[in-house]
């Protein structure tokens, strides 16, 4: 492979399985905390590793082919990998090939004789072994180099394991962003001689009276003009452009990680980010925890996300409880600045019936009838269904609430029916105008720019 390679395919055509290829290994390779069965294990088993068409045929198999420069030519490793369940008894995962060939010449093959005599000896490679791969060490060391990047994905597919924590090794690139804004002092001697060479070729188009500094401009950060302090005057971050972001230790976003508890809350957060950052971009489709338990239980997953670089920001409602016993009881007490979590007093409905102008034409019903200050309604969701069962038309009714013993109560299609209010119609500016709690959410959402 190239230094850069790309890969294009469909879904579901193996992009992601060649990509878990080196993770895989890697895993195999370590002798602390690794090895084919805790690679294979934390994967779900061999079913999960082998290939659907396979049927009957269930063994795993891996060659890859290293080149490695020497101060003589290129030295060419060739190593091999394949095994399969037992079959009987504990259906261990056992080796059934491991070959290394180094410029053509066989340095080990099994199984082998001792391998045939003891069988538990194949429940290992001998890629994890110390004092079997000292022959094909440099093949052992590359492995276990290979380091995921792509982290978001991970954080999500995995987010049991991870758990707001760094894992072992970092398999997954958690310090990813971290290691983006440390860099080493070669780097940081290039940005610093980059940008001085950029000061110097605008005082020559703009002037020499005018001094230029690191900081942000209404269009983003970067050299900005100065005419009110001199050369002198300026701060050692100000002389030296990259010591502030060193020391702060953060970078600029431009996307986030939308949580929400329920699928309406996650359109009621998308239109809010759109609206209150609208140059940000979501990192993948809001993830719908579905309902206030799970909501609660992945607050730790959701901190953890944050913690290790992504803004993240999460949509649920009180249930009718005071907001701040809410947080007091279930939000982690310390959280990163890119974690935004806002709660609608007491339920979700309050800040949709809050455009009132909206809910009006969409649903049908008297603008008169809607509250005007949606967030003291004791039961906001039951209000909106008495609106609706009370003036909206059948076909609006329909599917969207049921009466039961005379009371209306939501029917199968009331969540569908809200969504799509919410996604065709609400406008947040004009509700914010009617709900404070919402006004406070979407200032809270616009300050994340600024904090991150």
């Amino acid at each position: 492979m190239n230094k850069r390679v790309y890969l294009i395919g469909a879904n579901a055509s193996g992009k992601s399985n060649l990509l878990d290829v080196f993770r895989f290994l890697r895993e195999v390779s370590m002798a602390s905390g690794g090895g084919l069965q805790k690679a294979v294990e934390s994967r779900r088993g061999i079913t999960k590793l082998r290939c659907l068409q396979a049927r009957s045929d269930t063994e795993v198999r891996i060659d890859i082919t290293l080149l490695e420069p020497d101060g003589e030519g290129i030295i060419r490793w060739d190593y091999t990998l394949a095994f399969k369940a037992e079959g009987k008894g504990q259906q261990r995962i056992l080796v059934s090939e491991e070959r290394v060939v180094r410029n053509g010449k066989p340095l080990m093959a099994r199984p082998g004789d001792h391998d045939k005599r003891d069988v538990l000896r194949l429940t290992q490679t001998h890629l994890e072994q110390v004092n079997n791969n000292l022959g094909f060490r440099a093949v052992v060391e590359h492995l276990q180099s290979t380091t995921y990047l792509h982290l978001i994905p991970q954080l999500r597919k995995h987010a049991d394991a991870i758990s707001g924590r760094m894992i072992d090794n970092d398999p997954f690139g958690q310090g990813l962003l971290q290691r983006l804004v440390t860099p080493s002092d070669h780097q940081h001697a290039q940005r610093c001689a980059a940008v001085r060479c950029v000061r110097r070729r605008l005082r020559a188009a703009a002037g020499a009276n005018r001094r230029w500094h690191t900081g942000s401009s209404p269009h983003g950060a970067g050299v900005v003009a100065d005419r009110e302090r001199p050369e002198r005057e300026r701060s050692p971050a100000a002389q030296d452009p990259c010591s502030e972001r060193r020391s702060a230790g953060l970078v600029r976003m431009s996307q986030i990680v939308l949580v929400g508890e329920d699928s309406l809350c996650c359109a009621l957060g998308s239109r809010l980010v759109v609206h209150a950052l609208p140059s940000w971009t979501l990192t993948t489709a809001p993830i719908d925890t579905q309902g206030v338990t799970k909501r609660i239980a992945n607050l730790q997953r959701d901190v953890g996300i944050a913690r290790h670089g992504s803004a993240v920001v999460c949509i649920a409602d009180s249930d009718r409880t005071c907001p701040v016993d809410w947080l007091r009881d279930h939000l982690p007490k310390a959280t990163p600045r890119q974690f935004v979590l806002r709660l609608a007093v007491r339920e979700a409905e309050s800040w949709r019936l809050a455009d009132r102008h909206a809910m009006a034409e969409h649903f049908r019903v008297p603008t008169a009838r809607i509250p005007n200050n949606p967030d003291f309604c004791d039961d906001s969701k039951q209000d909106l269904l008495g609106l609706l069962n009370q003036f909206a038309p059948a076909s609006v009714r329909r599917d969207r609430l049921v009466n039961v013993a005379g009371q209306p109560r939501q029917g199968t299609g009331y969540n569908a029916g809200l969504r799509q209010f919410v996604q065709q119609a609400w406008q947040p500016e004009r509700a914010a105008d009617q709900s404070s709690r919402l006004r406070r959410a979407v200032l809270r959402l616009a300050e994340l720019a600024d904090r991150v």
